[in-house]
């Protein structure tokens, strides 16, 4: 009889430590999320602005589009995109 009480004992010992090991596990889990996030949104700040050319004259627009701003701002301002770096760029 003082055997089984050792085993109910242990089973629940081992259940609370599973507990606690489940929420460790989403805890390092949400963690490694946010860092992820972080480290994402940090390298889209870090990333190289790169204007890229408009060529007007392969583009022919009515007035009536390019009044609607389908080509250009109306404040003659261009547009920029930011370049997102390939994994095999300078890798090889």
């Amino acid at each position: 009889m003082n055997m089984i009480d050792h085993r109910a004992y242990f089973s629940r010992r081992a259940a609370q430590e599973r507990r606690l090991a489940d929420a460790a596990a989403d805890c390092t889990a949400r963690h490694a999320h946010r860092e992820m996030a972080r480290c994402y949104a940090d390298l889209a700040r870090e990333a190289p602005r790169v204007e890229w050319p408009v060529q007007s004259d392969s583009i022919v627009l009515s007035p009536r589009a390019a009044s609607a701003g389908a080509s250009a701002r109306s404040d003659g301002s261009r547009r920029v995109k930011t370049a997102i770096p390939s994994r095999e760029a300078g890798h090889s």
